[in-house]
């Protein structure tokens, strides 16, 4: 043979080979929609590799099978007047975390890496007990990689774009998003908090330093935002970090701070820390949400908003603790009972012919309790009044009516103080 054409044919086995290689390592195009096989570390999870103009990255999903109702704890209600749990469907908003590796490693070592920290692989969402699962919430991990070891100026597009495309095509929980990094990564990570404000609700980095484009201005913008900090002892980053800490907390970051007797490498015991940290913060902010749900509920404001973020939680009972879906359930009941009164007593009015009052009742409940599930009930039931010919002919094009009649309540208020009747 000659020796051109051994060099074309060694050239082509070798392109095979690495195609080969890359299906081994389980990473095909999301186009695809075949389920490769996950990387070491990865277990029970869904990865993907995806391809935008600007890069790739991969997503690690959590793989679940349907809930056990029978293993949901006695004391959380399933049934038709609640949000049932789910079998974790693609709309369910897990927390994310978004990953960038570091000088001497790739997206798939810190994919496996994270995935390893994240420890709740398994699809037993409850565990018998009433207070807390045993496990963390899964999380779905993203993990860009860089045009070239590092990160620099260049490769922020393709951050923004792979941010962009996460927003848009994977559904998660805005209120519990880690940006995390090592190294360069945690560098650019920093940056991406603080300069470009990237929408994360918590930044956990690891053996790096706070880059000079981050100043006093740009953490002050950003108050009491939550910042882990891990660092070795011997790290080689840890005086430069010492003062990036500084300016951290003497300008509004909350910050933790764990360092190890170690150098600068990727470590798991500070970033199982990270892990367990973020975990916290998750746990945080939902019982804040409810605690804000409960507020809501105390001073008689506008109900919608409040409840809807409320319903989700025993609708979307795999990323939940079982406290909190509790707590959820038992707002969710406080929620409805003025709603549950008027819908009532609208169905009584059309029943006697009143349709004009079962309307205005109805239209109330749409007012105040959007977008909860209940005004969707309220709009359905008041569409159908608006086919009664009764009801048709006094509509105009836009389906108002067109006689005066007394207004709903002008602003949603005072929807969800019941009455003395009312209990």
């Amino acid at each position: 043979m000659h020796s051109t054409d051994r060099l074309r044919v060694m050239s082509v086995l070798a392109i095979m080979m690495m195609l080969s290689a890359t299906v081994a390592a389980g990473v095909q195009p999301v186009s695809t929609g075949d389920q490769p096989v996950a990387p070491d570390g990865c277990a029970g999870r869904h990865i993907e590799r995806v391809y935008l103009d600007t890069g790739q990255f991969m997503i690690a999903r959590p793989s679940h099978a349907p809930v056990d109702i029978k293993s949901v704890p006695g004391d959380i209600k399933t049934g038709p007047a609640y949000p049932h749990p789910d079998s974790a469907a693609p709309a369910t908003p897990y927390p994310l975390i978004f990953v960038l590796h570091g000088t001497n490693t790739s997206a798939n070592d810190l994919l496996r890496f994270w995935c390893e920290r994240n420890r709740s692989n398994t699809s037993e969402h409850f565990d018998g007990h009433a207070d807390e699962r045993d496990d963390d919430i899964p999380c779905i991990i993203v993990a860009p990689q860089a045009s070239a070891r590092g990160w620099n100026d260049a490769d922020l597009p393709h951050i923004r774009a792979v941010i962009d495309y996460v927003r848009k095509n994977v559904a998660h929980d805005p209120d519990r998003v880690l940006l995390t990094g090592h190294s360069a990564g945690g560098a650019m990570a920093l940056h991406l908090a603080f300069v470009e404000g990237t929408p994360a609700t918590a930044l956990a980095v690891t053996a790096c330093y706070v880059p000079p484009t981050v100043t006093a201005h740009h953490i002050a913008a950003r108050p009491e935002f939550p910042v882990f900090v891990g660092v070795g002892s011997r790290d080689i980053n840890r005086k430069r970090l010492h003062e990036g800490t500084a300016l951290l907390r003497n300008h509004g970051a909350k910050l933790t701070l764990q360092t190890r007797d170690i150098g600068h490498v990727l470590d798991p015991d500070l970033t199982q820390r990270a892990s367990d940290w973020f975990q916290d913060h998750c746990r945080d902010r939902v019982r804040t949400l409810l605690s804000e749900a409960e507020a809501v509920l105390n001073e008689g404001r506008r109900p919608g908003d409040a409840l809807s973020r409320v319903e989700a939680i025993p609708r979307h009972a795999a990323v939940y603790r079982v406290s909190d879906i509790l707590h959820a359930q038992r707002l969710y009941e406080r929620f409805q009972i003025t709603a549950r009164r008027k819908l009532a007593l609208a169905e009584k009015e059309t029943d006697l012919g009143h349709y004009l009052t079962a309307r205005k009742l109805l239209l109330e409940v749409e007012k105040a309790y959007t977008p909860a599930e209940v005004a969707d009930r309220a709009r359905t039931l008041r569409r159908a009044l608006d086919q009664r010919p009764e009801i048709a002919a006094m509509l105009d094009s836009d389906g108002v009516l067109s006689l005066t009649m007394p207004d709903p309540t002008s602003d949603g208020t005072n929807m969800t103080k019941p009455n003395e009747s009312d209990e």
